[in-house]
């Protein structure tokens, strides 16, 4: 590239980094605290901010994540999200908090998709306007709106950038194209593991399908293309070996009841995610399901339709060399046994053929069989697919992106169709997949190029008013892709305890409790990001043993001697206690117990929440602990510390210097008729200044009227200068800037001016 165009292409990733922002608006404004859901990208964020951390202080033992412990290469229990990592680590370095870094990642991956799909279309297409509408339809399909809680799906800009290295080599084999095809895999392993396999499979197909249209013979260019993809492959060894230890040590597979539940049907593509706004509510409700809505919008479908019609210019003549008769005869017969082959493995449950006790054929599925078949027929057409190329009026790389078409909607339908059926049972990579309906992405990947195609075609007849043809095309695509999005909004405050166990190195390994429930597995992560440490929790596609065998019992809410065995066995240290999610009664006991018996010791407690975190040492892991015991200084309420400690353990309200708050009505995720009525409660030692309703990412402020609550009063008797501690408000109708799907959070400020939000409150509110 030279130095004149990069201000060009800096502009064109700029424009999909606009287009981004806007069609996440108002994501832009809020990148410290929305995100598509409290779930998934939680966990994603986590992953980012420990390869942000290792890649600065320990970059080899990167996979060595601080979760499930004592379990080892931690990070390779899902995707590792290396690339996405490097990407934004100038942010995470100049100290922008976790939640924002993610959400820069997430604008950062639809625009780097876009650009990456530009640059294929405007290789294929040779006009800058279609390829920017390629960008526009590869980088925003719905599918990718679908999966907003997926980074990694978002970050599809490998793909593009393969194929269009590939397709520039196979025009003229410079080292920089083979370079870019070996970067590409890398990139690829390093965001989406998914996306790799899938790059391999579709990478030798499409080599398969050139040189039978445009062959190549050339000893050079084969030496090339082999050390590129040879240098790519290896480049990924010490990012993908981690999860071939993993799987082995951990038995990490996927069972074909996982995969056949993560299949495609050919209905999903009609059904686009119900956050399209153009397609969201077509078709039952039932028909919609999530990561299988892979329709890709019309604007999409229509200019691929018009590209096939109009076509593109023969740029050279059919190659006229007269060519000597094959012989067919051995792939004819082999043709037909293998076609008879496949259609006894899909008609019958099982085959066996055998001789006496001497079995001579055995099988029970078809898709070996179909894939054998393919081969053949491939190779017996090969002759006259390649005139037909020669003649058709569209060039090598057309048609490799109509390949890709089939290869993604193919290999989307999983385990009900023979290819990735294939993949699945006879290479050990893919046993690891899940989702196979995410080779859709390579389909969109064929269908963005053939749009640019159709566009280019359009654009051809409007020279007069070409700009502004594209214009309207590149507004067209927008308003056909363009989302409606749910933001939720997570409380980006570290918790005291987490700035704590961050000054105390040696305190790990450590367990928060409980383990799960109420998103808390999704919460710790957030605590991590601010102090590192190795502990037991943890939250991703897999777990360890030890983590399985601990998890079961407190969900089960079993906290008995084994449990604690378990916990000085493996090294424990520190327990965290989460006293607004530890369950009362017997747990609570169980704490009581060890405590007495010395097997447990009371450190501190720290306000949280509505009851506050209380940390206690393992005595046979951590001896020295008592320079961390805190001072025996009474709180606002005048108990000592190991007062407030016993008003935990018996149920009892404690006291808390921090704002505490609570949401009554209505619950998360409620569906809403007619009225909105929110109820509630805070308490603060400085009393309440206001509290406010924030409706639809603050796009509404209401004041709430505050009101008496004699409960609280008698549970909470040292806050009686609080005299009204209860919160109301009453929305009569949804306003009409609000969509239903929508969410609240409630904003209190006490007379100190201190500031808190409470957790978000998604509701689906209908009108009557």
């Amino acid at each position: 590239m030279t130095a004149k165009r990069v201000p060009r292409e800096l502009a064109v990733f700029a424009f999909y980094l606009a287009v981004a922002l806007w069609m996440t608006w108002p994501l832009g404004r809020q990148l410290n605290t929305a995100l598509p859901d409290l779930g998934d990208p939680m966990i994603n964020m986590w992953t980012i901010d420990w390869v942000c951390h290792a890649l600065t202080h320990a970059p080899l033992h990167l996979y060595e994540s601080p979760i499930y412990y004592p379990a080892h290469l931690t990070l390779a229990f899902s995707e590792n999200l290396i690339g996405v990592a490097i990407a934004v680590l100038p942010f995470h370095l100049a100290g922008v908090p976790p939640i924002a870094v993610y959400n820069l990642a997430l604008l950062l991956g639809f625009a780097l998709s876009g650009y990456a799909a530009f640059v294929l279309a405007r290789l294929v297409t040779r006009s800058a306007p279609a390829a920017l509408i390629a960008g526009v339809i590869y980088a925003f399909v719905p599918h990718k709106f679908d999966h907003l809680s997926h980074v990694q799906i978002v970050w599809s800009a490998a793909l593009p950038f393969l194929f269009a290295a590939l397709l520039a080599y196979w025009r003229k084999p410079a080292r920089a194209y083979g370079a870019g095809i070996a970067a590409s895999l890398l990139l690829a392993a390093i965001t989406n593991v998914y996306y790799f396999l899938f790059a391999l499979v579709t990478l030798a197909l499409t080599v398969a399908a050139l040189q039978i249209a445009d062959p190549r013979r050339e000893r050079r260019f084969w030496l090339g293309l082999v050390l590129s993809l040879a240098l790519g492959c290896v480049a990924t060894i010490p990012f993908l070996l981690p999860y071939r230890i993993v799987s082995k040590a951990y038995h990490m597979t996927r069972g074909e009841g996982e995969a056949i539940g993560g299949s495609g049907i050919p209905s999903n593509w009609l059904y686009a995610t119900p956050r399209s706004a153009v397609y969201g509510d077509l078709g039952a409700a039932e028909m919609h399901q999530h990561e299988k809505q892979l329709f890709p919008g019309l604007a999409a479908l229509m200019l691929a339709v018009i590209g096939a019609f109009a076509g593109m210019r023969r740029t050279r003549e059919p190659d006229q060399t007269p060519r000597a008769p094959r012989r067919t005869f051995v792939l004819d017969a082999l043709i037909l046994l293998f076609a008879t082959l496949t259609y006894l493995g899909i008609v019958t449950d099982r085959i066996e053929w055998a001789i006496g006790s001497f079995r001579l054929l055995s099988f029970n599925t078809a898709e070996s069989f179909a894939v054998i078949l393919i081969v053949l027929l491939a190779l017996r057409f090969a002759p006259a697919l390649h005139a037909a190329a020669q003649r058709s009026r569209f060039s090598a790389d057309a048609w490799a992106a109509a390949l890709w078409i089939a290869i993604g909607y193919l290999g989307s339908l999983g385990m009900n169709a023979f290819f990735h059926a294939f993949l699945y049972r006879r290479i050990a990579l893919f046993h690891a997949t899940r989702a196979s309906v995410r080779w859709a992405i390579v389909a969109y990947m064929g269908l963005a190029v053939w749009s640019a195609i159709g566009a280019a075609a359009i654009l051809e007849r409007c020279r007069a008013r070409r700009r502004v043809m594209a214009a309207l095309l590149v507004a067209l695509c927008v308003a056909d892709l363009w989302p409606v999005i749910r933001w939720e909004h997570a409380v980006p405050t570290i918790a005291p305890v987490y700035r704590w166990l961050a000054t105390q190195p040696r305190v790990a390994p450590l367990i928060e409790l409980p383990m799960s429930g109420n998103g808390a597995e999704f919460s710790y992560l957030l605590g991590s990001t601010a102090h590192h440490l190795r502990q037991f929790n943890g939250i991703s596609t897999f777990s360890d043993p030890v983590h399985a065998r601990l998890r079961t019992k407190a969900d089960a809410g079993v906290y008995d001697d084994d449990f604690l065995r378990t916990l000085e066995t493996y090294g424990c240290r520190l327990i965290v206690v989460h006293a607004h999610l530890f369950p009362k009664g017997a747990p609570r006991a169980w704490l009581a117990r060890n405590l007495a018996s010395g097997r447990l010791a009371f450190l501190r407690s720290f306000d949280h929440e509505i009851g506050g975190d209380y940390v206690f040492a393992v005595t046979r892991n951590f001896r020295d602990f008592a320079p961390l015991r805190e001072p025996r200084v009474p709180d606002g309420a005048g108990h000592m510390p190991d007062e407030r400690l016993a008003r935990m353990l018996a149920g009892e309200t404690t006291h808390s210097d921090a704002i505490m708050a609570f949401i009554d009505t209505p619950q998360p995720y409620e569906g809403i008729r007619g009225a909105l009525h929110i109820r509630g409660w805070a308490l603060s030692p400085h009393g309440l200044r206001r509290v406010t309703v924030l409706l639809d990412n603050a796009r509404v402020r209401v004041d709430a009227t505050l009101v008496e609550r004699p409960d609280l009063r008698a549970i909470y008797t040292w806050y009686y200068f609080v005299p009204k501690p209860g919160f109301v408000v009453d929305l009569p109708r949804r306003p009409d800037n609000v969509p239903r799907q929508t969410q609240f959070q409630v904003e209190i400020e006490d007379a100190a001016h201190r500031v808190m939000r409470t957790r978000d409150v998604p509701i689906d509110w209908d009108l009557e």
